[in-house]
């Protein structure tokens, strides 16, 4: 292959490139993630937008959601509260088990199931429902509280009733809580749920809107109202089930650029032999007792 030939592929490979990467800068989707409300409800809410989409009400209400290997989790609020497996596309509840605690909020991190009881202490819940104590948190005087999903951390946003937000991650062997950091934002800013998205951590608000909070600090960003889910409250939220997770059209075309690159790289690195033209007189010379007949 000519050095002029190989010049002109490779400019009309980068030229390719160039067009499957302008969309992916700004065609990326927002965030999606499962929420259950405080009627029963279950949809998925666009984090962007705040658009809450209902997918089913089994009638019972969660006082979390919690997702542990691409299983989905829920669990009933009060005394003796129950673990269900909840059915990502309808929100159909399937019993686990019972604990004998009185659950305050419910959520997990990426390897298993944790609980608050009214009493601020500490639970990891096992997947059959089993409540084992870890310990005092440590809260004082807090009004509501939320746990997050979707983090190796187990992050907890307790509102003390003072009109400010306060953010603690709380350790999961001995259940103790330590402050992150306090927001004041106004008495609606109550997170009623938490979940990380990427590396994002998203709270939904007692005032029906979606916050982004600084993992670092506490602080909180006022985000999109949330809208479709009439007056009930959001309970819970986890991450979409990531094995659902198809690619989008650009990822399939730039797939197909890289594969034709490294086809051209071989072939430069491994051109073909350039065998001589045989006259019809000659001997083959890959097969030199083979003559050719003549023309």
């Amino acid at each position: 292959m000519k050095s002029q030939d190989v010049r002109l592929i490779l400019i009309r490979l980068a030229g390719c490139g160039a067009l499957l990467f302008l969309p992916l800068s700004g065609a990326m989707a927002s965030p999606i993630a499962y929420a259950s409300e405080s009627n029963g409800g279950f949809g998925t809410i666009d984090m962007g937008t705040g658009v809450f989409t209902l997918l089913g009400n089994p009638g019972l209400e969660l006082c979390g959601l919690g997702e542990v290997g691409g299983t989905l989790y829920g669990m009933s609020c009060g005394a003796s509260s129950a673990l269900y497996q909840v059915n990502p596309a309808n929100g159909g509840l399937t019993l686990k088990g019972t604990s004998t605690i009185n659950l305050q909020n419910f959520g997990s991190t990426l390897t298993g199931l944790f609980a608050v009881d009214t009493a601020s202490n500490s639970y990891s819940i096992n997947f059959s429902g089993v409540a084992n104590s870890l310990g005092a948190t440590g809260f004082t005087n807090f009004a509501s509280g939320a746990l997050s999903t979707g983090s190796s951390t187990l992050f907890y946003s307790a509102a003390p009733g003072d009109n400010t937000e306060d953010l603690y991650t709380i350790n999961t062997s001995s259940g103790a809580a330590t402050l992150v950091g306090v927001s004041s934002v106004g008495s609606s800013a109550a997170m009623t749920a938490m979940v990380m998205l990427g590396s994002t951590l998203y709270g939904i608000t007692h005032g029906d809107g979606i916050d982004t909070i600084n993992t670092g600090t506490g602080g909180v960003t006022i985000g999109p109202a949330l809208t479709g889910e009439g007056t009930n409250l959001i309970t819970g939220l986890a991450p979409t089930i990531s094995s659902s997770v198809t690619p989008e059209p650009g990822t399939w075309g730039l797939a197909g650029f890289g594969i034709a690159v490294s086809i051209l790289l071989r072939r430069l690195r491994n051109p073909a032999p350039n065998w001589p033209l045989l006259r019809p007189t000659q001997h083959n010379p890959r097969l030199p007792d083979e003559t050719l007949p003549n023309a």
